[in-house]
């Protein structure tokens, strides 16, 4: 569709009827309610639409994303084969097996078989088993009925045992490769709840700090993490190349601060300019531009 204004062909897109998206299956997603568009910087607004997904859960997804099939789901798409869940205790319930699960409208939604501690066997929606609001058959609450929620779901400790738990097995975050991707796990005893993941760890002692794992290489576990500042963290990272001198072992920036020098001009004189280590950092520091 064209719009002539001033000698100029304006193109102006298509207006999708709801009668072609509501109700629409496209992938996992079904789109049933129409949300308040989000405004671009170019002032075009782009329609958004909360969708039910096949597992259960519901998302809002903007509509080029869901009819250009960018967005397949939830977000849940990652757990097509949960092969690596068999045997993975979430709270009170160990996942023994895969099944289908039904709405009571009839919709088929995607499930899990699950053995409860008390030892009763039930299909559970997968999202409820993954969001942690399905936590036992019911003798939960049975032998404590005055237990509440531990009442961290908004706190930073929180979000950051979640963001862990995501780069361990999200195949579909970000920067997966760096974690999950090497094998890098989480402990089943933080895996199983986020109240062991605290009792652990304890609360960050400033805002600053956020987990770190001490060895690299090795698993999400209260033997190998401890609160860090950014600053601790970075100096950890495994992109970091560390370099040993007079029986000392840094990263560059590390040995910038100890020397200092800018470490851009470290950086330079050992990357561009393929220096030695002793030669680098004994160069007079020039008034130049870095």
């Amino acid at each position: 569709m064209f719009s002539h204004v001033w000698g100029f062909f304006i193109f102006m897109p298509k207006i999708v009827p709801l009668s072609e998206i509501i109700g629409v299956k496209y992938n996992k997603l079904i789109p049933i309610q129409e949300v308040e568009g989000k405004t671009q910087k170019n002032g075009l607004i782009v329609r958004h639409f909360l969708c039910l997904c096949e597992c259960g859960n519901k998302t809002i997804v903007a509509l080029g994303n869901i009819r250009g099939l960018k967005t397949k789901s939830c977000g849940c798409a990652f757990f097509d084969n949960i092969e690596h869940l068999i045997g993975k205790k979430f709270y009170y319930y160990t996942i023994i097996g895969e099944c289908d699960v039904f709405t009571k409208t009839n919709n088929k939604l995607r499930g899990v078989i699950c053995k409860c501690d008390c030892g009763n066997i039930k299909n559970i929606k997968l999202a409820s088993i993954l969001s942690g609001n399905t936590k036992s058959c019911g003798c939960l609450s049975k032998i404590n009925p005055n237990r509440k929620t531990h009442g961290f779901a908004n706190t930073s400790e929180y979000n950051i045992w979640l963001s862990a738990k995501q780069r361990c097995y999200n195949k579909n975050r970000k920067g997966y490769h760096r974690w999950g991707g090497r094998g890098i796990k989480m402990c089943d005893r933080w895996l199983e709840s986020f109240e062991n993941f605290y009792e652990d760890m304890g609360a960050k002692t400033s805002k600053n700090y956020s987990l770190e794992r001490i060895d690299n290489n090795g698993n999400y576990c209260k033997e190998n993490c401890k609160w860090a500042t950014i600053k601790e963290q970075a100096n950890n990272r495994i992109t970091n190349n560390n370099i040993t001198y007079n029986g000392q072992t840094k990263n560059i920036t590390q040995w910038a601060e100890y020397f200092n020098i800018p470490k851009k001009l470290l950086s330079n004189r050992l990357n561009k300019g393929k220096m030695p280590f002793e030669k680098a950092i004994s160069l007079e520091i020039k008034s130049i531009k870095i």
